[in-house]
């Protein structure tokens, strides 16, 4: 059964839906009149200095985020656009951070606003049964945002548990070769987003395929510890944003260190600061880190492998929490995580 919206949701999805429309007449000033309502309704000191700098570099006139927004209002399924956005910033971000901070002093414990599942490794392969009961018990703390990772065996089990959730956004990472099959799948929901795998044939042409169809699109790349001077030279940005994908994410494989994970962070961050390509990069590692520190100082995010080991990520770096096993509370998980800290 679909929860009834809030009057407060209500209220913001009719606004942005208003400034769709907007956008397709004058994009440049109805994106910073957007930012300057957004900035009078940001609460945390982290929010407030976040618009602070996104009106700073709109100032740019020259900007490649005004193409960005414009190549997004003309291929993107506005419905896509206001369903995905809402799950993301409303129910994700602010709403889901009050559930939060409610739910950390009612267990005691720092709870997860997003959670990756990696769906399948060798032989071993998590049950979408489980994604079911973990979502539903990490919405009751205020987490909307999943990411569903090697998961090209399973997506039309993903299509059905995406569709089943329509108050989450979902972010789902796939093969170039499975394209087609995505847009099937997925095509017609408005609450998820298609990742492409970048840095192998067909990417660009996956991506403008997906787009054309009117989906909301990224990319992402998979990188090394000797591909960290070429992603700096801007190459692979400048060809991915040429299809037409919102974002790039950017991970890092085991072998890189943390230090080479930091430069290519910090390129990143100069190159959003500069707006040099109409797509948004991210770091996955490091951005996430900076994400989770916005709703709290210790808040965390969860990622459950193929053969259900449950790792938290946090400002302190990883552990292991264990196996998730059907049937089990993350309260449990969590929890005793937090206990096992305290007697460290």
């Amino acid at each position: 059964m679909k929860q009834s919206k809030g009057v407060l949701r209500m209220i913001v999805e009719t606004t942005v839906r208003k400034a769709l429309n907007d956008l397709e007449k004058d994009p440049e000033r109805t994106i910073r009149n957007l930012v300057e309502i957004a900035h009078g309704f940001s609460k945390g000191e982290f929010q407030k200095n976040f618009f602070q700098i996104v009106q700073s570099m709109l100032e740019n006139e020259d900007s490649a985020y005004y193409l960005l927004v414009k190549n997004l209002v003309y291929y993107v399924d506005h419905e896509t656009l206001l369903t995905f956005g809402m799950n993301l910033g409303y129910n994700g971000c602010a709403n889901g951070s009050k559930k939060m901070r409610q739910a950390e002093e009612k267990y005691g414990f720092h709870v997860p606003w997003s959670m990756c599942f990696c769906m399948k490794e060798g032989d071993a392969s998590f049950p979408i049964e489980q994604s079911y009961e973990i979502i539903e018990q990490g919405k009751t703390w205020g987490a909307y945002t999943y990411f569903f990772f090697s998961c090209d065996e399973q997506l039309e089990e993903i299509s059905q548990l995406v569709e089943s959730e329509p108050d989450c956004a979902f972010l789902i990472f796939i093969e170039p070769q499975k394209g087609k099959e995505a847009q099937e799948r997925f095509g017609q929901m408005h609450n998820v987003m298609i990742f492409v795998r970048g840095d192998c044939p067909n990417s660009i042409e996956t991506a403008k395929y997906l787009v054309e169809n009117k989906m909301l699109v990224g990319a992402y790349h998979l990188y090394s510890s000797d591909q960290v001077s070429e992603i700096e030279t801007g190459t692979w940005l400048k060809e991915i944003s040429s299809s037409g994908a919102a974002m790039a994410f950017l991970a890092a494989e085991k072998g890189c260190s943390q230090e080479e994970r930091k430069e290519v962070w910090s390129y990143i961050r100069k190159t959003r600061f500069y707006q040099d390509y109409p797509i948004i990069p991210v770091e996955f590692s490091m951005d996430m880190i900076t994400i989770d520190q916005a709703f709290s100082p210790d808040t965390c995010s969860l990622h459950f492998s193929p053969s259900g080991q449950v790792t938290l990520y946090d400002k302190n770096g990883t552990r292991n929490l264990g196996l998730y096993s059907c049937g089990t509370l993350l309260q449990q998980i969590l929890g005793g995580n937090m206990q096992e800290t305290a007697n460290i």
